[in-house]
């Protein structure tokens, strides 16, 4: 991430991924929010762990140098970046 390029180079590469793996109708259906910053992303998943873990293990195999770290939100709330973000359920 040191040269001019490190950030476009990355958001390129990434944008390819997210539209190779989150097209899936199956992955997709279960995105409850999904945002990304550089190379953060912050995903509300809805079903299981299986399920999610089955995501990022496609996306580590996306690219044999690339390695996604998923890190689990724990009493209602998440942290993302230099931000915590309580988590509330909401009734439609």
């Amino acid at each position: 991430m040191g040269g001019p390029l490190s950030s476009l180079v990355a958001d390129v590469f990434l944008a390819h991924m997210e539209g190779q793996i989150l097209s899936d109708t199956v992955v997709s259906q279960n995105i409850l929010f999904y945002t990304r910053y550089v190379d953060d992303i912050l995903c509300i998943w809805k079903e299981s762990d299986d399920d999610i873990n089955f995501v990022l293990s496609k996306m580590n195999s996306f690219h044999p140098s690339m390695n996604v770290v998923m890190e689990i939100g724990a009493d209602q709330v998440l942290n993302f970046l230099d931000l915590t973000l309580p988590l509330s359920t909401h009734n439609s």
